[in-house]
């Protein structure tokens, strides 16, 4: 996500920055050494939940941007109910994004260095280690000066932590870094390693910290419609807020919010009423939903489960999902309710969550801790609601997916130029989350014992139909929605390894050995389908994550002769999109070729094989020209060969380019030119006829 883009909405979530709450860390002595030092070194503010960390934050921020010797800055606000921004490489990429926009010439110099080859490996495994790589080379530039890099809530960085501190202290000597974080002692072990580190303790400064909470509560009394026109509640609720705050932000911002909602005359019973700390105050929004009655109680336990339960802040149409499946056989409950009946019963669970633009959210990661650790068992079971999510995701991707959701008409279409859909009018809304997440789901949900296995993990049962029937619906809905790669791959991985792991479980002896013999033979067709899964979308990484539509086209037509994808799709798939032309590679040991179909009537048209000019085909990356008159295949020894198919002879040869190495071909529409482009690089362009090189380009 754009760093930027993700203060404003936490400026939307928690109000507008009061310079008095936050305009006494400018007077701090260790902060103002921290910032106006000539030296790198970290400085790290921690405190517990709710103390205004965030805030305060953002406050730097807007102050430090103003000034003009610090545009060299970057920030990152880390949130571990967000997927996207709770990884070590997500706050890499955040603050290389952040250099990047102040700075875009630097861009060039990345792509030198790197050219193309980091494009695929930044969806992979090693992500992190090429990410911090680019930013030590952004860092290091030495037009670069005094660089600062901001990062929020260090504690909720959940993926690859450790390695993040590490590179923190890595870089402490030439970046200078402001960091926030509750106090754990993982985050104090890493950073004692930078001599350059100064510290400060929120509860250390209680003084400016309750100056700051009585301006604060000042602002947000003044907003409180029952309390206008009336000075001496207003100053008696000053008095109250300010003796049981202890210094929480948030929880100032709780009471406040429930305060909109009082009455005049209740005002002092639910100011007397509310406790002092942060888990009494969510233990009270709790019990109060208990008083609900019998369907007040099942809508707060229904939507906090899943709310808690999901990977991300699920939009209303994704979490309308969730519920009417979960009521599907209730006889207490519609399962068709609409967007502003799930709006209102999101807001009966009290002010633990909030809605902003039509996405549910935590108040705060403190408020998700508190219902997982202290209130799961007399709310929901957490591996229970993972299953059912699972369950509902299949459901609704079975239901909603079709071919072509967009309906687009040239299967040449890029991925930019696909016409941008808001939330009312994209298919894809209300299953965005079930695309993404549905196997995560199913591997948390596989471990609840309710598990139903002869439900799901056998052939031909519920989830070995979704995927015969929807796995291409499935993949083109990740393209569209930009997240095909690495979100894909990933996935079908994690199937693969559950039915393995369904199908070796158990003691190693006959009894056992046995079950797992029945296993293996009753996941056989589920298991050649992932596995085969997996494959076809490693190979077709490059065409269908930029071309959707070539999932239909060039990812069929590719596609060996007798696999599962094949066999299972081509027939639905030219019924549905038309003929193409057909290519097919089959490796055997006594003959390996091409083959090439007629879209038109289905008859084979050419084999091309060793005597035809074939070479090596286990690395022969084939591609047509626009008119489908000629085929060009090239390999990583940069060797190239063109084939006219009126005839299946071939026209043109080309044997290499040195250290070069051919990265990928194109043909001119005519087409009467070869263009070529490499590791380096480099652009070359042939003549077909001459064989002729044209131009190159470094």
């Amino acid at each position: 996500t754009d760093p930027a883009h993700d203060k404003n909405r936490i400026l939307l979530l928690k109000g507008p920055l009061l310079w008095d709450a936050f305009n006494w860390i400018f007077g701090h002595q260790e902060f103002n050494k921290w910032r106006y030092t000539k030296e790198s070194g970290v400085f790290w503010i921690k405190g517990d939940p709710g103390k205004g960390k965030t805030m305060l934050l953002c406050g730097i921020i807007e102050d430090l941007d103003q000034s003009p010797q610090n545009a060299n800055l970057s920030y990152f606000f880390c949130q571990a109910t967000d997927y996207r921004i709770n990884t070590a490489s997500a706050v890499v990429g955040g603050l290389i994004k952040s250099l990047l926009k102040r700075h875009p010439t630097l861009l060039s110099r990345i792509r030198e260095k790197y050219a193309d080859e980091v494009q695929d490996e930044l969806d992979g495994t090693n992500a992190l280690v090429i990410l911090c790589d680019i930013f030590e080379t952004i860092t290091n530039d030495p037009d670069l000066k005094d660089i600062i890099c901001v990062v929020d809530a260090l504690d909720e960085c959940i993926t690859d932590c450790k390695y993040l501190l590490d590179f923190i202290v890595k870089t402490s000597g030439h970046v200078k870094w402001l960091l926030s974080s509750r106090n754990e002692k993982d985050i104090e072990k890493g950073l004692d390693q930078i001599p350059q580190r100064l510290v400060l303790e929120l509860k250390d400064n209680a003084e400016k910290i309750s100056t700051s909470i009585e301006a604060y509560i000042r602002h947000h009394i003044q907003e409180i419609k029952a309390l206008k026109h009336d000075e001496e509640l207003q100053v008696k609720t000053l008095d109250i807020l300010s003796s049981k705050a202890q210094g929480t932000f948030l929880w100032v911002a709780l009471v406040v919010e429930q305060l909109h909602d009082t009455d005049r005359w209740d005002i002092e019973n639910v100011l007397e009423e509310v406790p002092k700390d942060l888990e009494s105050f969510y233990g009270l929004i709790l019990d109060r939903t208990e008083r609900l009655g019998a369907r007040g109680q099942e809508v707060c336990r229904v939507i906090l489960s899943i709310i808690a339960t999901a990977k991300r802040p699920l939009h209303l149409e994704e979490l309308l999902i969730f519920t009417n499946s979960h009521w599907k056989n209730s006889s207490h409950f519609k399962n068709t309710y609409q967007l502003q009946d799930i709006q209102d019963m999101t807001k009966t669970c009290g002010s633990i969550l909030s809605i902003r633009e039509d996405t549910v959210y935590f108040i705060h990661q403190s408020a998700k801790d508190y219902v997982m650790e202290n209130a799961a068992q007399r709310i929901f079971p957490i591996l229970h609601q993972h299953y059912k999510m699972f369950e509902a995701s299949l459901d609704a991707m079975s239901k909603i997916l079709e071919y072509n959701m967009y309906c687009l008409e040239d299967p040449a279409i890029h991925i930019d130029d696909v016409p941008h859909k808001d939330v009312g009018s994209d298919p894809v809304t209300s299953i965005r989350y079930c695309c993404v997440f549905w196997v995560e789901h199913l591997v948390s949900g596989y471990q609840f014992e309710g598990f139903d296995y002869q439900k799901y993990l056998k052939d031909d049962k519920k989830l070995h139909l979704f995927l015969k029937e929807k796995f291409l619906c499935w993949v083109e809905s990740l393209t569209l929605m930009r997240n095909f790669s690495p979100q894909a791959q990933i996935a079908l991985q994690k199937l693969k390894d559950l039915i393995d792991c369904y199908c070796c479980s158990g003691k190693n002896d006959e009894t056992v050995q046995a079950a797992q013999l029945q296993r293996n033979i009753e996941t056989y067709g589920l298991r050649h389908f992932v596995y085969d899964a997996y494959r076809f979308v490693r190979n077709s990484i490059e065409s269908v994550a930029h071309w959707p539509l070539q999932l239909y086209f060039s990812a069929i037509s590719f596609e060996q002769h007798n696999t599962t994808i094949r066999n299972v799709f081509e027939q639905t798939v030219r019924k549905r999109f038309g003929p193409s032309p057909i290519l097919t590679i089959e490796t055997q040991s006594y003959n390996d070729c091409i083959k090439i179909w007629s879209g038109d009537d289905g008859q084979l048209v050419h084999i091309l094989n060793e005597e035809s000019g074939l070479f090596d085909i286990d690395d022969c990356l084939p591609t047509f020209s626009p008119d489908s008159k000629l085929l060009a295949c090239f390999n990583y020894s940069s060797k190239i060969r063109i084939w006219r198919l009126t005839t299946g002879k071939p026209i043109f040869l080309f044997k290499g380019t040195g250290r070069r190495k051919i990265s990928s071909i194109a043909l001119s529409n005519d087409p009467k030119c070869l263009i070529a482009g490499t590791s380096n690089s480099e652009i070359c362009i042939w003549r077909i006829d001459s064989g002729q090189l044209i131009y190159r380009y470094d």
